[in-house]
Order: structure tokens, then C-alpha cells, then sequence
């Protein structure tokens, strides 16, 4: 009878174990998001009219503490803003567009336990190659940054440098480490 007892107890203590070990510490991540840009991807094309155009992709991720990045359909509350930077004479100047290149980054719900918000977004932004832009300048950059709904704003990012007649894949190699608390 002894030899049961213990044996049971063992199986108790290991179950109790198992569920110590495998209950996973929820992330503390502060409340104001962080960004991390890290790729670019450019692409030539041609609209629907037929003009040569220049498709640009950027892509970073983010992440959020509470969890409140992104406005929902009915709000419009801009969330994400971009600046788009020329280079003259080596030096960047910033190169005021119209409209500005202001977004919205959509609500999502949560998924899980934790309230936080991780996401991968990616920014379309296109030019016709024909306009004014490429008699401007030869070389880019944007910085940008995001808002979330409690008016936090995040860090400020930038591209890396952008020619004119560069096609393909800008990539940041380098691992994103949100802060943790």
C-alpha cells in the first residue's frame, strides 16, 4: 500500500511540475509601440494609363505593450506617417508631398492571452517614373512612425538609400529586439 501512495504521489508531483514548467510568463512589453524597419522591395511597372511607374513596398515590424495599434472602419484617425527625404549635395532634405503620405493602420483583435499587439506591416507607396519626382532627385530615404490609440507615439525609422533606378530587395540583416520590461 505504501509503494502506491508513493507512486501516486510521484505522478502528482510530476503533472504539477509539467504545469509550472509549461505555463509560459506573458510578455511585458511597454505600452508604446516600437518599430523596426527591415526590407524594402522595389518593383517597375506600368499603370493602368500605360506611364512607366515605381512600386515601392516597406516593410517593418512593430509591436505594442497594449495592444492598441490600429484605428477601426468608422475611425478615421491617421496612424502611420511617412516622410519622404531627397538627397542634395549628400545631405537629405526633407521633400514635402502631396497629398502627405499619411495612413491608417486597420484594427485587428488580439489573438491569445497576452494583450499585446505584434505584426509585420507592409506600405505600399507607387510613383509614375515620367513625373517631376525623378527630375528632382536621384537618391531617397523615408522615415516614418506609428501612433497608437492612446497617442503614444513610437520610435522614428528610416530607409536605407533608395537610387532612383534601383529594382529588387533592400534588406536589414540585423535581428528586431523589442525593449522588455
Amino acid at each position: 500500500m505504501g509503494n502506491s501512495k508513493n507512486y501516486i504521489f510521484s505522478i502528482i508531483i510530476i503533472v504539477v511540475l509539467i504545469f509550472v514548467f509549461s505555463c509560459k510568463k506573458p510578455s511585458n512589453y511597454p505600452d508604446t509601440p516600437q518599430i523596426d524597419f527591415y526590407k524594402l522591395y522595389i518593383v517597375d511597372s506600368i499603370d493602368t494609363l500605360g506611364n512607366p511607374t515605381k512600386y515601392q513596398f516597406i516593410n517593418f515590424r512593430v509591436i505594442d505593450g497594449d495592444g492598441n495599434v490600429g484605428v477601426k472602419q468608422e475611425d478615421s484617425t491617421i496612424n502611420l506617417f511617412i516622410k519622404l527625404f531627397k538627397k542634395t549635395n549628400g545631405a537629405y532634405e526633407e521633400f514635402v508631398s502631396e497629398p502627405p503620405l499619411n495612413f491608417r493602420i486597420p484594427y485587428t483583435d488580439p489573438v491569445g492571452l497576452d494583450d499585446f499587439f505584434k505584426a509585420e506591416i507592409s506600405v505600399e507607396l507607387f510613383y509614375t517614373t515620367i513625373d517631376y519626382y525623378k527630375s528632382l532627385f536621384d537618391t531617397i530615404m523615408y522615415s516614418f512612425y506609428i501612433m497608437d490609440r492612446d497617442s503614444n507615439f513610437s520610435n522614428i525609422e528610416n530607409t536605407f538609400d533608395i537610387p532612383e533606378d534601383f529594382v529588387g530587395y533592400l534588406i536589414d540583416t540585423t535581428a528586431f529586439v523589442p525593449t522588455e520590461l
